[in-house]
This record gives structure tokens, C-alpha cells and sequence, in this order.
């Protein structure tokens, strides 16, 4: 009976110790870098070596497009980029855009719907 007793303390046991080791590694964040190398291969991300580029544009035009609505005063974008409130109404591509591309890329996100990833790619990649 002690054994029985036992093994079903055991078993119990490592089935709890799965689950909690399951939840910890399911909820792991990965990195926005991580997730490109699996969801996004083909594409190329926005940095200063490539910031000369003009198709960068396109990215930065998205990006003005979905944070004017929240105000085009310092502070009010989603990246709080320092110069929002004098660059948001230029079509150049300004070094606080470029510099936030580039320190997101390793920045985390849990995984592709993470809207950390999804702004991502939609603002610095093409």
C-alpha cells in the first residue's frame, strides 16, 4: 500500500514539474531578431549602413501614418523617438528612426503576432 502511495506522490510529482517547467518555456520571450530568422528570411532590416537607401522612405511613411494620430508632440509615438515633434511631418528618414530600428532588432518579443514584432517589420523592414 506504501508503495502504491508512493509512486502515486512520485508520479504526480513529475507531472506537475512538466507542466510547470512547460509553462516557464512557453512563456519565454524570444528576441524580434530570433523571430526574422525564422519568419521574415528574404528580408532586409533598416540600419545605418543601408539608411542611404530610399526605399527606407516607404517604412518611416508607415511609421508617421500610424503614430500622428497620437499626437505629433514630443513623446507621443510609439518608439518616443527624441525628434518626433520636428521630424514627423519630413519624408527623410531621420537617425532617431534608424537608431531605434536598429536597437529593437534585438529588443524581446513572444512571438510573430507580438505587436513588438509585428510594428517591427512593418516599420523597418522590407
Amino acid at each position: 500500500m506504501l508503495t502504491k502511495v508512493l509512486i502515486g506522490v512520485g508520479g504526480t510529482g513529475v507531472v506537475i514539474g512538466i507542466g510547470a517547467g512547460s509553462l516557464i518555456y512557453l512563456n519565454q520571450e524570444s528576441t524580434i531578431k530570433a523571430l526574422t530568422d525564422i519568419h521574415a528570411k528574404g528580408k532586409t532590416f533598416l540600419n545605418k549602413s543601408n539608411k542611404s537607401n530610399g526605399t527606407w522612405t516607404v517604412g518611416w511613411g508607415h511609421y508617421k501614418t500610424d503614430n500622428t494620430p497620437k499626437g505629433k508632440e514630443k513623446g507621443k509615438d510609439e518608439w518616443k523617438l527624441d525628434d518626433w515633434d520636428t521630424k514627423n511631418a519630413t519624408d527623410a528618414v531621420p537617425d532617431s528612426f534608424v537608431s531605434a530600428c536598429e536597437s529593437k532588432f534585438n529588443s524581446p518579443a513572444k512571438d510573430q503576432n507580438d505587436t513588438r514584432y509585428t510594428n517591427f517589420i512593418r516599420w523597418c523592414s522590407r
